[in-house]
């Protein structure tokens, strides 16, 4: 067991400091602990009410924080000396503004957490697939007989491990670009970019500015340090990362040099003239090619840890995928239902609909992102045989594919579904991969997807 680094070597001074937390939410009450375990002052702001965070208030319980509900005010700036900040906080938000105005850093949680981590970090960004690439290095590694917990924007604040003092061999983080927009210090012993494409346009100001905060993942990272990269992608194919770490890729089309890539039905690594069978593709159980892109980063990884190839292949036959991420849900007639809701962007869409030469009924809608749906057109008129539209874009997505497939308007997610199969035809796939955020009919992307599995789970003959 390993005790905790009160004072650490990595410039962040926590000890006798007033610290603001904005937001509070699960990340938000990790951070407090942390800062409060650290001997800071802790305040916390949210801009909803006590009845909506009483859930997170009581993970509190016991320790010594201020709350600050119902808005964020320029007077609890007053003495501060850090802000933390959640990852849903723009940081174009007027308090933030004024703090920095005034002087006062202003960091994110994993930027907080990582000044006080011993172990190595595996740290996993892109638009897409962060979570099943996040999980299935962590489960290789374990395979591997390493110590590993999986943390970050999956779920399980890196923020909570410090002060949980056990000793890992390596930290396997998924980072958003939200979480990046708040990092100085953060520094991956391993990062990975599986892809990027237009994603949270409603947030920054163009494609490529949302590229230059994912690229914030390897801008500390030096020798001995390793970058893998996505070659399949033709945004990360052409980048030119500047450091002394390693490059490597991984591709589902091409061999690389260093890396992992699919020669005919085998998968293959390779660090120069050094080649290793992991196992055929057919024993990849995941949906998607998108999952197996997810794989090849894994594996990659894995094996600059030198997890051994059967080690690998052990490790993927007994993986099960995350809820809601190309899911199987069931088939009913010789039609296949599939639950993809955490496809909430049009990149996404792209990569679902590519994984497929059945003909797709596409459940797809939702909260806008400022999303180009003009770009699904040619996978659209060759992919989908009927579009089921729902939610607030509904009517955008119709005026850029209507003309192309035809078009079904749905209520409800439960409406969407029955549309959908009695739409569909033996052989088809009913497809939810809205393209959109939930947060205009569901709470979450797992309520949206639990409906729509439970919906379908509900259908007969």
């Amino acid at each position: 067991m390993r005790s905790q680094n009160k004072e650490n070597s990595k410039g962040l001074k926590i000890k006798g400091k007033k610290i603001l937390i904005l937001g509070l939410a699960r990340t938000g009450a990790a951070s407090a602990r942390l800062c409060c375990g650290l001997g800071a002052k802790v305040l916390v702001s949210d801009i909803k009410g006590e009845e909506e965070l009483k859930e997170y208030i009581r993970m509190l319980e016991g320790v010594n924080v201020e709350f600050f509900l119902g808005s964020h005010t320029e007077s609890l700036l007053e003495g501060v000396d850090l802000i933390v900040v959640s990852p849903g906080i723009p940081g174009s938000i007027p308090l933030l503004v004024k703090a920095r105005s005034l002087g006062i850093e202003v960091i994110s949680e994993i930027e907080l957490a990582y000044n006080f981590l011993k172990s190595p970090v595996i740290a996993i960004t892109g638009t897409n697939g962060k979570t099943t690439t996040t999980k299935l290095i962590k489960e290789i590694l374990t395979e591997g007989g390493y110590k590993a917990i999986s943390a970050g924007n999956i779920g399980n604040p890196l923020s909570g491990i410090p002060l949980d003092s056990s000793e890992y061999d390596y930290l396997v983080v998924e980072v958003s670009s939200f979480q990046l927009e708040g990092i100085i210090n953060f520094k991956p012993f391993i990062s990975l970019i599986l892809n990027v494409t237009p994603d949270h346009l409603d947030r920054y100001r163009n494609i490529d500015e949302y590229a230059e905060t994912k690229f914030r993942i390897f801008e500390k990272q030096g020798k001995g340090d390793f970058l893998i990269l996505n070659y399949d992608d033709p945004m990360l194919r052409e980048l030119k990362p500047q450091g002394d770490f390693s490059i490597l890729y991984f591709s589902t089309k091409d061999a690389v040099i260093k890396g992992s890539y699919i020669e005919g039905d085998q998968i293959i690594t390779r660090f120069g003239s050094t080649a290793k069978t992991v196992c055929p593709v057919s024993e990849v159980k995941l949906e998607g090619l998108h999952n197996l892109e997810n794989v090849l980063a894994a594996i990659t990884a894995c094996s600059i840890c030198e997890v051994t190839p059967d080690r690998i292949r052990e490790a993927l036959k007994k993986f099960k995928p995350p809820h809601h991420r190309m899911e199987f849900v069931r088939e009913l007639n010789g039609v296949r239902f599939i639950d993809d809701s955490k496809g909430t962007n049009v990149g996404a869409v792209i990569k679902s609909l590519m994984s497929y030469s059945s003909p797709v009924i596409l459940i797809a809608g939702g909260r806008d992102k400022n999303g180009d749906f003009f770009s699904l057109r040619d996978l659209v008129k060759s992919k989908v045989k009927s579009l089921v539209l729902l939610g607030e874009a509904k009517e955008k997505i119709k005026k850029s594919l209507g003309d192309i497939a035809r078009t079904i308007d749905a209520c409800s997610m439960e409406d969407a579904v029955r549309k959908s199969y009695a739409a569909a035809s033996q052989g088809d796939v009913v497809l939810l991969s809205p393209g959109c955020a939930s947060f205009d009919m569901f709470s979450s992307y797992e309520e949206r997807g639990q409906v729509f599995k439970k919906a379908v789970m509900e259908l007969n003959n």
